[in-house]
């Protein structure tokens, strides 16, 4: 049908209209979101529509964080997408030293919990990075949170970047696939990507 002025035309969807929802408390996220990277992959007759997030992250600041990866995800429901991408340690910010020690949380900690839930509540697949600590060693971490809340893939940054991370950080040592919406997928952090050996 053709759109009206109370529509949000999806940039994901040609030709689709989706009406402005009264309930949601932000609608000026939706204006943000469609000026963010969106990507279609197509394999064969199944599209996979991913919304890539490329904000930054309020600096220590988990719960704040995290509703902003509500709001978000929120929105790029709206939109029709399978999948949101956040950035690298968005759950803390990225830039914050030793300090990221005591943010970090095993792999499936509160953080996990809640945006399990946000999955579950927007019908969608959460993908973020966050600060992982294992054994007493820290990791710089992404996991893939399917629709169901469940754990869908997760991946160690391999390539540290910079004296920094490699002091602060024990380095992942494999890069591994998993299945997102009938598509098989994997995961680099950054650095990882200047290394094309290991998508190959």
């Amino acid at each position: 049908r053709r759109c009206s002025p109370s529509d949000l035309c999806s940039p994901m969807q040609p030709g689709r209209c989706t009406p402005v929802r009264p309930d949601l408390d932000q609608p000026a996220e939706i204006i943000s979101i469609r000026q963010r990277t969106l990507v279609r992959c197509l394999t064969k007759d199944t599209v996979l529509n991913i919304l890539i997030y490329q904000g930054s992250a309020i600096a220590a600041n988990k719960a704040a964080n995290l509703a902003q990866v509500q709001r978000i995800s929120h929105s790029a429901s709206l939109l029709g997408a399978d999948a949101v991408v956040f950035p690298e340690l968005f759950t803390t910010g990225y830039n914050l030293g030793a300090q990221l020690r005591s943010l970090a949380e095993p792999l499936q900690g509160d953080s996990f919990h809640q945006l399990a839930d946000m999955a579950r509540r927007y019908q969608l697949s959460i993908i973020i990075g966050l600060p992982e600590t294992d054994a007493g060693k820290l990791y710089n971490r992404a996991i893939v949170i399917d629709k169901q809340g469940q754990l869908a893939g997760h991946h160690r940054k391999v390539f540290l970047f910079g004296n920094q991370e490699k002091q602060l950080f024990t380095a992942g040592t494999r890069f591994q696939t998993f299945e997102l919406c009938g598509h098989t997928c994997g995961l680099s952090i950054c650095y990882d990507i200047e290394f094309p050996e290991s998508t190959r």
